[in-house]
């Protein structure tokens, strides 16, 4: 199948892009060739082929979505004890995104 430059010229007007004229003939040729390899596609035969899900064994693993203590009650006091700042139990740091500090 060949694209006219006619046919360039349209879908670039429907798709508002500025294609310069000197570029239709390149587009013309690139979007004839994407096609014909389309074509070939179409002419393979898909009757017999078994479905494949995976192209490997690896199957996609989940994980059960449950919280967990990542330090004990005794060593989050103790850690907490050290900081230099904190807030309601939590630790403070600097903010790394405010634009003042720039």
């Amino acid at each position: 199948m060949s694209i006219s430059e006619k046919d360039i010229q349209h879908i670039a007007d429907l798709a508002r892009l500025g294609i310069p004229k000197n570029e239709i003939p390149f587009f013309a040729q690139e979007l004839s060739s994407i096609l014909q390899y389309i074509e070939k596609l179409n002419q393979v035969s898909v009757d017999e082929k078994q479905v494949e899900a995976y192209i490997t064994s690896l199957h996609s693993q989940s994980r059960q979505d449950a919280t967990r203590a990542l330090w004990g009650l005794m060593q989050s006091k103790e850690m907490l004890e050290q900081a230099n700042k904190t807030h309601n139990g939590f630790l403070q740091t600097k903010p790394i995104l405010d634009k003042t500090n720039e």
